[in-house]
């Protein structure tokens, strides 16, 4: 896993049991190791701002930690402060079976199956990182043609290399992929409001993309494509189309190269 912040980037490989909690990421040299709130609240969560202002979360075994408010405004619970929890720290680090490392978990699997479970990581990074069951549901259901992938390898990328960090990041602020924004801060001069828009097609992965960007504004746009047929190419530039008639630009000329020279007006409609 790989933590990115205004400090730089942390590394880490190491997967740690947190006693009476579960299973969690842990870098040894870090100065803190943050937890979700939003998977803490599997145990009961108290927080009462006038009576010691602290999160008290009530342990899977009956005990309680204490979550006490920093100079920072962080809350925080300090364990190596707390002996008995220190104990069992020990305890866990000595026990050969506390730290589980990636490399330790391809153990399990053959290289052919280590391979496979790679290939599905890189490919969920490659078409922008949906969540576990999502990611499943789009290899099910074929709808990313040729996939080179199936549930088994997605299932083993994630036992192997666990959850991928940038995941949490995409599911804050991603949106649908339909959506697009051109911003501006004033009333658009009318010699850019007729816009020559340059194409092409490109691949990730073996998947194809229609890429536009606009002379003049620079907008740019990517859409996957389910082929190459220009029917599909077509149906992807109307909706590029509609965004700008939305915003109050026409688009007057279309640039591509060779790969689009056959294209007749007559067969797929004016644009």
């Amino acid at each position: 896993m790989k933590i990115h912040c205004n400090a730089g980037t942390a590394t880490t490989r190491l997967v740690r049991n947190l006693p009476a909690y579960g299973e969690v990421w842990f870098h040894p040299e870090r100065i803190a190791n943050i937890l979700s709130l939003s998977k803490v609240k599997k145990y009961r969560v108290t927080f009462n701002s006038k009576n010691g202002n602290k999160f008290v979360v009530q342990n899977g075994d009956g005990s309680t930690r204490i979550f006490s408010e920093s100079k920072q405004g962080l809350y925080y619970y300090a364990v190596k402060n707390d002996k008995k929890e220190t104990d069992v720290k020990t305890k866990y680090t000595k026990n050969e079976n506390a730290f589980n490392t990636v490399e330790e978990n391809k153990k399990n699997y053959s290289k052919h199956d280590v391979s496979r479970a790679t290939l599905a990581r890189k490919l969920q990074r490659a078409i922008g990182r949906p969540s576990l069951q999502k990611y499943i549901d789009i290899v099910e259901r074929n709808l990313l043609p040729n996939c080179p992938v199936t549930k088994q390898d997605i299932i083993t990328a994630e036992n192997i290399f666990g959850p991928d960090l940038g995941i949490l990041k995409g599911n804050a602020v991603r949106k649908k992929t339909e959506q697009f924004w051109i911003p501006h801060t004033g009333p658009i001069p009318e010699i850019y409001r007729k816009v020559i828009l340059a194409i092409d097609i490109m691949y990730i992965n073996d998947i194809p993309f229609l890429i536009t960007i606009s002379r003049n504004i620079q907008f740019g746009s990517a859409q996957a494509l389910p082929n190459e047929t220009y029917k599909s190419i077509y149906n992807a530039l109307q909706k590029i189309i509609k965004v700008y008639s939305h915003y109050g630009f026409t688009i007057t000329h279309i640039l591509g190269d060779g790969q689009f020279e056959n294209w007749t007006p007559a067969r797929y409609g004016r644009v």
